[in-house]
């Protein structure tokens, strides 16, 4: 497998086609020569390969190696993903003797930082130098990230996108491939694979709210309402390709009021702000990921739960021209666990520089604007995200 990308892709088969795929004499095995020649046509195309899926006969892998990304413009398809070029191995295999490739993929959330995915592929090394290479059962391992940021994947929530980290493993048989899995080597050292890995790449699950109120109108003979408590998990939904997840507590306009059911918002892109009142949430952050810096028109009071948030304000006085600032140093506070942030305007971003979800219990409420002097003009500090 060589070139300067590896174009990742996979195909359902119809019931049936999955017997005759690979006999070239088939109709099925006609089509799938079709397609891979299809697939070379294009300039900058080098080679390309399929194989069927071992765990889901149905579906078939596609491998097609290109000069670059650009080279595949003319050619583009559902559901695929480009590879990065491998500094870690290179990734020979000889279909007579190692046919038998087992891919590992892992998502990440969209815009994991370079510090994350460095942190990733180390603890991925240690797992392969003391858990998979040991054995002599493989030919080569492959280990890249994708070169997009907004892969979809089966499985995951409508609008949400990943970046891919995925490995490739070459062996003889499917049956050395699980072997392997039941030498001591690998059972001692699988959990280097699944800690560091497995809390990066799951969100944190639902929050908990209880609500507990009246129950009107009164009860016949009796002065005083029911009261009535219930327990539910409130779903993260996710914003931002998934980066930012929020569980929604409650709203509120002022003054408050008690009347009617307990009010809570279902879209995951509403605003920060609810307008003439206050907005309740979990907001979770995913590892490695920053927010772009950006101001509401709010007070905002921000409570730690999980993990170690970083607040980012830039330093000194700064211009925003066009929806671009010039500053060019920021001032980077630590939130700990249990600690409460009060913003009240402020250009910030959240930064995540650990590599587990952060979550932090957020409420919003709307404020006047700010207007400051401008020269001879007045400005209004409003809602801008850079």
């Amino acid at each position: 497998m060589s070139g300067g990308v590896c174009e990742f892709a996979y195909a359902s088969l119809h019931e049936g086609a999955a017997i005759d795929i690979l006999h070239p004499n088939t109709a099925a095995g006609k089509a799938a020569e079709f397609i891979l020649s299809q697939a070379l046509k294009p300039p900058g195309a080098r080679h390309a390969h399929l194989a069927l899926y071992e765990e889901n006969p149905r579906q078939i892998r596609i491998w097609a190696d290109w000069d670059s990304v650009q080279d595949h413009l003319n050619y583009q398809q559902k559901d695929v993903c480009y590879l990065e070029p491998s500094n870690s191995a290179i990734f020979l295999t000889d279909v007579d003797t190692h046919p038998a490739v087992e891919i590992l993929t892992i998502r990440f959330p969209n815009g994991i930082i370079s510090a994350a995915k460095a942190a990733v592929e180390t603890q991925f090394q240690d797992f392969a130098d003391k858990a998979l290479r040991p054995s002599g059962l493989f030919k080569s391992i492959l280990t890249t990230w994708s070169m997009e940021s907004n892969v979809a994947l089966p499985g995951l929530e409508a609008g949400q996108t990943d970046t891919l980290y995925s490995v490739l493993i070459s062996g003889r048989s499917v049956k050395e491939h699980e072997q392997n899995k039941e030498l001591p080597a690998f059972k001692k050292n699988v959990h280097l694979l699944k800690s560091r890995c497995s809390k990066m790449s799951t969100p944190l699950p639902g929050a908990v709210r209880i609500v507990s109120d009246n129950v009107l109108p009164l009860t016949a003979g009796f002065n005083e309402p029911i009261v009535k408590t219930t327990k539910d998990t409130v779903e993260t939904l996710p914003t931002y390709g998934g980066q930012f997840r929020r569980a929604f507590i409650g709203k509120h306009t002022f003054p408050a009021t008690n009347d009617g059911e307990h009010i809570a918002d279902t879209d995951p892109d509403v605003p920060v702000v609810n307008p003439g009142g206050v907005r309740i949430y979990y907001l979770d952050l995913s590892p490695g990921f920053v927010s772009p810096m950006h101001r509401t028109t709010s007070v905002d009071y921000l409570t730690v739960q999980k993990g170690r948030p970083i607040l980012v304000t830039p330093k000194g006085p700064f211009n925003v021209v066009d929806g671009k600032a010039d500053y060019t140093e920021t001032i980077e506070t630590v939130c700990n666990e249990g600690e409460t942030v009060v913003q009240r305007g402020q250009f910030h971003a959240w930064k995540n520089d650990t590599e587990e979800w952060i979550r932090i219990l957020v409420v919003a409420i709307e404020a006047q604007t700010q207007e400051v002097k401008v020269g001879d003009e007045t400005k209004r500090l409003e809602e801008i995200w850079l």
